[in-house]
């Protein structure tokens, strides 16, 4: 599972990277901007890394509903 997660933590890592760059703009805006901006990076990289970890199985919704469930 770690050569699976690295590739979801390196991904998530160039969207960041390169998010930083589309929104350059923004991220120097004013205070609505830059909090849009870093609102939309999050959920980029969110997003971008949980499609990895389910789509590769490195973790799978047995998985999350076991360690969601747990007390």
């Amino acid at each position: 599972n770690l050569p699976r997660l690295l590739l979801a933590n390196a991904a998530m890592a160039g969207i960041l990277v390169g998010g930083q760059i589309v929104l350059a703009g923004a991220l120097v805006g004013s205070q609505l901007e830059r909090v849009a901006a870093l609102a939309l990076l999050i959920g980029a990289g969110a997003l971008v890394y949980f499609a990895i970890v389910f789509a590769s199985g490195a973790y799978t919704l047995t998985d999350f509903k076991r360690h969601a469930l747990r007390r």
